[in-house]
Formats: C-alpha cells, structure tokens, sequence
C-alpha cells in the first residue's frame, strides 16, 4: 500500500482512543497558551481602570489629590514674581539669585520627565540572555509540537495542497515566534512578530487538530 492510502479511521479502537487523547493535548496546549496570554496582556489592572469605574472614593480622591500637587506647585511658581532659582556658585555669578524663567523650569521639568521614562523604559526591558534562553525553551517544546501533530495529520484525508500549506504555516511561525521571541521589549517589530507568529500557531494546531478528529470519526463507508 502506498503512503497516501493509509488513513486514521482504518486504526484498531485502541490506536484511535491514543490518537484522539494526543490530540485533545494539543487543544489543551493552545488554551493555557491563551489563558497565558491574557493574564499577561490582555488583563487590565485596577490601577489602569478609570476614575468611574473604579467604587473607592477615598483611594480616588487621593490618587487625583497626588496628581495634582505637582500642577499647583509650578503654578504658584510661575505666578510668584519674586520667585527665583537655586544660586550658581562659580566665579562668574558667585552664588548670586538667579531669576526664575518660566521657559526654563519647563525646559528642566521636561528633561526630568524624559529622563524618567528612559530609566523606565531601561527597566522594563527584559535582558537579552533571558529572551534566548525563553526561546531555547519554546522551540524545543514547539518543534516536537510540529512534528508529532504535523506527523498525525498527514494520515487525514486533506488534500495534498492544505497538507503543504499547513506544515509549512506551522513551521515558518515556529521559527517566526522565537525570533520575536528572542528580541522581545528591545523593538515593537519583535514584539508584532511574536503576537502574529503566535496566532499562527495556535490556529494551525486547532485547525490540525478538528481535522483528525473528524479523520477518526469516519468509517470506511465515508472513506471515499
């Protein structure tokens, strides 16, 4: 018999009972790899929810109380005429009063602001090694996804084009995800890559996986 004449339903009950367990796996992988995702992205935290929505007055209040300390300061600062800055001791002014310019308090508060959100941005950024050892991990387990589910799907009655399509999406985004994986935080393409490659993936897996479900449910009158 030749390769393309085997099919799934021509498997002992037993084989079949496997095969569907293995698949249901899969299924299973894809939904904590979902569940995953949303606790890490798609989760919003009470402290990113709006003012209305959040029911604590006294935390809101608070909140808007702090946010608006900064605002009245600079105000009462640019209002005072005989405000002035910190004294520059060097030889040419020799620790005399400077008059306070309004552009220049923005110009500084400015710079502290920036100054700030690249120390964030620093902090934030996961460092290189642990991407790539991330990516070890996944594409170890990912690689041995594809090949095993990929092997099983090649028994389903799919037409030879789909089955080409398919092993070759699987593959591509498994390569596609660890790449993005690898440069995660460092560029928002890295980050586009991963989120695409991902859904690649995932959809690639469900599709695999009803196909063989429906390969398992067929009897040999349906085979034709």
């Amino acid at each position: 018999m030749q390769f393309d004449s085997y099919r799934l339903w021509m498997l002992p009950h037993y084989a079949k009972v496997f095969v569907g367990l293995f698949t249901t796996l899969m299924l299973c992988v894809c939904f904590w790899a979902s569940w995953i995702f949303y606790l890490e992205n798609g989760r919003v935290e009470e402290s990113n929810l709006p003012a209305h929505v959040i029911d604590q007055p006294s935390i809101t209040g608070q909140t808007s109380e702090q946010e608006g300390e900064p605002e009245q300061d600079i105000e009462e600062i640019l209002t005072d005429s005989s405000a002035v800055m910190a004294p520059i001791w060097d030889e040419t002014h020799r620790g005399e009063e400077q008059r306070l310019d309004s552009a220049d308090l923005m110009l500084k508060m400015q710079e502290q602001e920036k100054r700030a959100e690249n120390q964030q941005r620093e902090a934030d950024r996961p460092p290189l090694r642990e991407n790539i050892g991330l990516a070890h991990t996944h594409i170890n387990g990912q690689s041995l996804l594809f090949f095993a589910l990929g092997l099983i799907f090649l028994f389903t009655s799919v037409s030879p084009k789909i089955k080409t399509a398919m092993v070759s999406t699987f593959g591509l985004a498994v390569i596609l995800h660890n790449i993005g994986l690898s440069g995660r935080g460092f560029s928002p393409v890295f980050d586009d890559i991963l989120a695409i490659s991902g859904v690649l993936i995932l959809f690639s897996i469900v599709y695999m996986a009803l196909m063989i479900f429906a390969e398992l449910a067929k009897g040999p009158h349906e085979s034709k």
